[in-house]
């Protein structure tokens, strides 16, 4: 945490998670000694080409799981409400336009 908080350049490039906005709303960020752990849970669209899916448009920050240490097999309970939302994408969702 010292080395995102001191050691990496800041050129509003999303190159990192510690780059992107929502990174510096998070209590660990104004103090990196803390021993708070946090695992987010990223979706990325793979189907761009390189030097697009990985930029900030492409990347969803879906889940963030506060522990103290990795999930491990327990990870199958924060998963499991994403995954029945990927889903319902899958097979098809009603929309609508909201300006009419």
């Amino acid at each position: 945490m010292v080395w995102h908080h001191k050691g990496r350049i800041k050129d509003d490039v999303l190159k990192h998670l510690a780059d992107a906005k929502v990174w510096k709303d998070l209590e660990y960020a104004v103090d990196p000694c803390t021993t708070h752990s946090t695992w987010p849970v990223l979706l990325i669209l793979h189907n761009f080409p390189p030097w697009l899916y990985i930029k900030q448009p492409s990347v969803i920050l879906s889940i963030i799981i506060p522990r103290e240490k990795a999930p491990g097999m327990d990870i199958d309970v924060y998963l499991q409400p994403l995954i029945k939302e990927l889903l319902q994408l899958w097979e098809g969702l009603d929309t609508f336009d909201a300006c009419t």
